[in-house]
């Protein structure tokens, strides 16, 4: 069957004219096919190969055949030039009856762009600020951990080998706070309380542990949540 037969079939030809009569279809199919066409000359409208080139009185078209880099200057390389780089040499930068003229838009949608072209607004700067870690602990009377949470950063160990540490042995602790933590376990009212801290293993590391406002109870608490 022949392209002709089917176009005079009379079911082809109502069905054609229902869609010639919806406007938005016709539209549509048409934009399509121009889309379609202008595909077909993508590489003349984007492309990092120059539509054409002048050099020492002589044409070339980089766009439609591959030219390697040893036909412009004799130097030996059988590799595709980088034309944009190729254009700021001298023997184009310094007589203008050297010259290239590129496609509309100068990239290949195969290439990567160097950061150092990018222009600066289109600069992004990333500060990266540290997470500040956060986790609590619960001591005995003699300062012996008795409960860990999310704490073993600040003893350079896994949370769950935290528990049976005696905490003066890796921070220094000031005399408010050790003061602080007897008198809640004197059942004594205290203020909440804040204090920094220097780690004993390694002097960099530095912590800000604190206290709630402690009021007394019926009985004296048998641990302290730092």
């Amino acid at each position: 069957m022949t392209l002709w037969t089917i176009i005079k079939d009379p079911i082809t030809r109502k069905r054609l004219a229902r869609f010639k009569s919806n406007t938005r279809a016709c539209v549509s199919a048409w934009l399509l096919g121009i889309l379609y066409l202008v595909s077909l000359g993508s590489e003349l409208l984007s492309n990092n190969r120059p539509l054409y080139l002048r050099l020492n009185d002589r044409s070339y078209f980089p766009v439609f055949r591959y030219y390697p880099e040893n036909t412009f200057f004799l130097d030996g390389k059988e590799t595709r030039p980088d034309y944009r780089e190729l254009r700021q040499h001298p023997i184009f930068r310094d007589d203008p009856d050297n010259y290239m003229i590129f496609p509309f838009i100068p990239f290949s949608p195969m290439e990567s762009l160097d950061p150092e072209t990018l222009r600066d607004e289109e600069r992004v700067i990333v500060n990266f600020v540290p997470d500040l870690r956060v986790g609590n602990l619960n001591v005995l009377p003699d300062f012996v951990i008795s409960r860990s949470r999310e704490s073993g950063y600040f003893f350079g160990r896994s949370d769950a080998k935290v528990n049976g540490l005696q905490l003066q042995d890796f921070w220094e602790l000031t005399p408010n706070l050790e003061a602080a933590i007897a008198c809640r376990f004197h059942n004594q009212e205290s203020p909440s309380l804040t204090a920094k801290l220097t780690s004993i293993v390694d002097e960099n590391l530095k912590a800000h542990i604190s206290l709630s406002r402690f009021k007394p109870r019926s009985k004296p608490p048998s641990t302290v949540r730092l």
